[in-house]
């Protein structure tokens, strides 16, 4: 069975070392196969608000949010894979979507943070 696993966060520290845990966690495995990690664009929302809304208009902040997403593709059992995925601990602030395409594609999706 194919897994795909995207991961999305705020803080691309903290993304990139989950990825590289899960990329370990699964090499050492025999039977599974790993195509790596691929590095989805950023996505950036950005936000403009007035400091002032009576006196001065043209006087404003701006903000901006930036959302990382990772993907891994693992090629392997689905019990083997599945019940590493599943024992794996997830940091604070990372949403982890599990897509598991084979005889039947069926979506797991595990937050811990971002929707």
């Amino acid at each position: 069975m194919k897994f795909n696993i995207k991961s999305k966060s705020f803080n691309s520290n903290i993304l990139s070392s989950y990825m590289e845990n899960l990329l370990l966690i699964f090499r050492m495995k025999p039977h599974v196969k790993i195509s790596g990690i691929a590095t989805l664009p950023t996505k950036i929302k950005k936000f403009t608000v007035n400091r002032s809304p009576h006196i001065d208009n043209k006087s404003r902040d701006q903000f901006e949010i930036r959302t990382y997403s990772m993907i891994l593709m693992i090629i392997g059992d689905f019990n083997e894979v599945f019940s590493s995925l599943t024992k794996t601990i997830t940091p604070q602030g990372v949403n982890v979507g599990i897509n598991v395409s084979g005889n039947s594609s069926k979506n797991y999706i595990r937050t811990n943070g971002i929707n």
